[in-house]
Formats: structure tokens, C-alpha cells, sequence
């Protein structure tokens, strides 16, 4: 994968690592609710079924995998954003802009106060950096 492919999918890692969080918060509130009924339970006999304490650990289990995924997520996060930080400030903001922020290449333009060619350029110079 290039970097130029890398930083496309920095937006996307962003929401599926909220995604994921979000999911693992649900899940832990889901786990305390089921927990809370297994108080009231009557203790099981002989080795049998118990669904209650089963539901409990299967969400830990699952609660388990996501963070893994997450750190996971994290961690191409991470690498990405250091991969920036051979830029110059103002390739760095214009690679922020346009991957982290996605913003189009006109908008950063005004918001950097150069022409809108100018910036790719900026960025194409950034690109054969980072590569």
C-alpha cells in the first residue's frame, strides 16, 4: 500500500475506530445489565447450562476483540500521522487538511491562503517526501 493510499484511509480508520468504541461502550452496558440478573439466579446443578453467566462472557469475549481491533485501527493511526511529520509546517497542514480533515484541494487552498495549483504542487512535493 502507498502512502498516498495510507493516508485515504486515515478518515476511514477514524470512523471505524469511533465505530468500534462505540460498539465496545454498548456491549459493557449490555454486559452490567445482563451481570445484574445473575444475582437473582439460582445456582446451577450438575454442570448445567447457565445462559446467564454464558451471555456475560461471551460479551467480554467480544468486548475483548474490538479493543484488539481498536489498537489495531490505532496503531495505522499512528504511523500514518508520523509519516507527516517529515513535512515542512505547511505541507503538514495541507496533508492534514486534505486526509485527516477531508477537505478539498479549493477549500485548503483558501484557508493557506495559495492558490489552489500551488497546493498540489505542495503536496506532490510532500508525497515524494514521505515515499
Amino acid at each position: 500500500m502507498t502512502i498516498a493510499d495510507e493516508l485515504n484511509a486515515y478518515s476511514q480508520l477514524g470512523r471505524e475506530r469511533d465505530q468500534l468504541a462505540q460498539k465496545i461502550d454498548d456491549l459493557r452496558k449490555k454486559s452490567v445489565g445482563v451481570a445484574s440478573g445473575i444475582t437473582g439466579a439460582v445456582p446451577s446443578v450438575g454442570g448445567e447450562h447457565r445462559p446467564t453467566e454464558d451471555s456475560v462472557e461471551g460479551i467480554d469475549k467480544l468486548v475483548r476483540r474490538y479493543e484488539r481491533l481498536s489498537k489495531r485501527l490505532m496503531s495505522r493511526m499512528y504511523r500514518i500521522e508520523g509519516a507527516l511529520s517529515v513535512l515542512n509546517p505547511l505541507e503538514r497542514m495541507i496533508f492534514r487538511y486534505k486526509y485527516l480533515d477531508g477537505l478539498p484541494m479549493a477549500e485548503i487552498a483558501q484557508l493557506v491562503g495559495y492558490s489552489e495549483r500551488q497546493c498540489w504542487r505542495i503536496h506532490k512535493e510532500g508525497l515524494r517526501k514521505m515515499s
